[in-house]
């Protein structure tokens, strides 16, 4: 379970407060416990350049993320970063193309080399509006991220997502199916290559 804001601080100026919260369900273990809640609030100053057919946006932030746990299971690390966000369409399809590099620091002793899994770049890409069946949208999404090493793709990880947005009244949320392979997508298991296949709904507001 995932759920994310972002909120504008002044009208004076691109300010953003955001909050991300990820949490990982074991429904089918006894209780259906979380493994493992991952907080993570950032805040950034945005430069936006606003063409006729497209939208560049460049980020200066820090963000924060932890696991809230004690002793030998707390995690927790800093990133300044820069990202820039690139939105544009491409005939009847729209591409969303967000690059983060960030510099970590302040990593929790129980995690000093989480920077082998996370490296120092992210790439995520959103690629839709195929409609295939009227009144539906289907939209591709990849993210992926490498080690240390910069093209290390094994100590990293790659997640594979298909979205599918019904356009109808009647049923809002889109239905979710996600593929990811590799580490630290969670800090407590941040060192465990984990494949995973998930489906679930996706709602935007």
């Amino acid at each position: 379970m995932q759920f994310s804001f972002k909120y504008r601080l002044s009208f004076n100026a691109q300010l953003y407060l955001a909050y991300s919260q990820l949490m990982f369900w074991s429904i089918y273990e006894d209780s259906a416990p979380f493994y493992d809640v991952n907080f993570n609030p950032e805040i950034f100053y945005r430069l936006i350049d606003d063409e006729k057919n497209a939208l560049s946006t460049l980020d200066f932030g820090h963000m924060h993320l932890s696991n809230g746990q004690k002793e030998k299971f707390t995690r927790s690390l800093d990133r300044l970063y820069l990202r820039t966000n690139y939105l544009t369409k491409l005939r009847r399809h729209k591409l969303n193309f967000n690059f983060m590099i960030f510099q970590l620091f302040n990593e929790d002793d129980t995690n000093k080399d989480i920077v082998n899994h996370l490296g120092y770049w992210d790439l995520r890409v959103l690629f839709s509006n195929f409609v295939i069946f009227e009144k539906s949208d289907i939209g591709f999404e990849l993210r992926t991220y490498a080690g240390s090493k910069l093209y290390d793709f094994d100590q990293g990880a790659l997640q594979l997502g298909l979205i599918w947005s019904f356009l109808s009244e009647a049923f809002n949320p889109a239905i979710y199916f996600q593929f990811f392979q590799g580490y630290a997508e969670s800090l407590l298991g941040y060192d465990k290559r984990r494949t995973d296949y998930r489906v679930g709904l996706n709602l935007t507001f």
